[in-house]
C-alpha cells in the first residue's frame, strides 16, 4: 500500500491526499518510466482514492 491508502493522517483526507497520490505518479513516470511495476501501482493508489472519494 502506498501514502495515498495507508497513511493514518491521510485517511479520509482525499483532498490532502490526491496532490501527494499525483505528485508520488509523476515522479515514478519520470523516473522509472510509464509501464514499471511501481508506476502501476501509483496509478491504481490515485484511481482507488478517486474512487473512494466518489463514494
Amino acid at each position: 500500500m502506498g501514502i495515498c491508502n495507508a497513511h493514518p493522517n491521510l485517511q479520509g483526507r482525499y483532498s490532502d491526499a490526491e496532490p501527494l497520490c499525483i505528485e508520488a505518479l509523476e515522479i515514478a513516470e519520470q523516473r522509472l518510466g510509464a509501464n514499471h511495476p511501481k508506476t502501476i501501482t501509483y496509478r491504481e493508489n490515485l484511481e482507488a482514492l478517486r474512487r473512494n472519494r466518489q463514494s
